[in-house]
């Protein structure tokens, strides 16, 4: 694979990870170093906080609000944030947390620069 395939996105892997949180941190999306880029998405009501790292804490984070944008990152412009493991806790019980991302096919790297 070249750079061309990469800024092109060809080969590339996309997927959701879609789950329920309430008051207490949960996982986002665990850490994958084949992640070329991570969309954090608002929820449907209340608010989500995101939190780079094992522990959500509400408020202390990236904090997404119902109606709001998503919070989009590539690896080129936040480096080793999109590859890492997020933590996510809402304002109250039963908040949908929906996540999306590109991944390269298993079996190829990324250049080391």
């Amino acid at each position: 694979m070249c750079k061309e395939d990469l800024a092109l996105g060809r080969s590339m892997k996309g997927g959701q990870a879609t789950s329920t949180v309430g008051t207490a941190s949960a996982k986002a999306v665990g850490p994958s170093n084949l992640r070329t880029s991570l969309i954090l998405c608002p929820p449907l009501a209340g608010t989500l906080t995101y939190v780079l790292g094992p522990t959500a804490v509400a408020g202390r984070g990236i904090v997404l609000v119902a109606g709001g944008s998503p919070f989009r990152m590539v690896l080129k412009d936040h480096g080793s944030m999109v590859t890492e493991l997020w933590s996510v806790v809402g304002d109250a019980a039963d908040r949908v947390v929906n996540v999306f991302y590109a991944e390269l096919p298993m079996g190829v790297e990324l250049p080391r620069v």
